[in-house]
């Protein structure tokens, strides 16, 4: 199992966990018919898709847990494994809010979290991205 991110601009936009080539599923991203959260992502915004770490199937869910509290991921709105009950029993409060207002400060509170991770971690960011262009420098060689 693949556990990968969304990136644009150093920001994480979105994790995931598949068993499907990163290819395939960044087209599934992309398709107008995709039900995950990341179908919110604006369309100006040209992210890539980025492989974090290969695990083994029975600890996908608790990988991508780990990368989710780790990275803040902007358009996931659900926790990886937590079940919709749970998921509307920690959101009460907030879903008594108009759902625009909802997903208005759920939204900035996302992006808070990035900027800040951003501003915190921006030398390692550049680092890994400079290591994966010279790694496709190297593939396309």
């Amino acid at each position: 199992m693949k556990i990968y991110a969304l990136v644009y601009e150093g920001l994480v936009l979105y994790v995931g966990k598949t068993s499907m080539n990163l290819n395939a599923r960044s087209c599934g991203h992309r398709k107008k018919s995709n039900t995950a959260n990341s179908k919110y992502i604006p369309d100006y915004m040209d992210w890539e898709i980025v492989l974090i770490q290969e695990v083994p199937d029975d600890e996908s869910t608790m990988w991508e847990q780990l990368y989710y509290d780790e990275l803040m991921p902007l358009y996931n709105v659900q926790r990886p494994g937590q079940d919709k009950a749970e998921y509307n029993i920690l959101t009460k409060d907030i879903k008594c809010q108009s759902s625009k207002e909802y997903y208005r400060a759920h939204n900035e509170q996302m992006r808070e979290r990035n900027r800040s991770y951003y501003q915190n971690n921006k030398e390692h960011l550049y680092q890994l991205q400079k290591q994966r262009r010279a790694a496709k420098k190297k593939v396309s060689k």
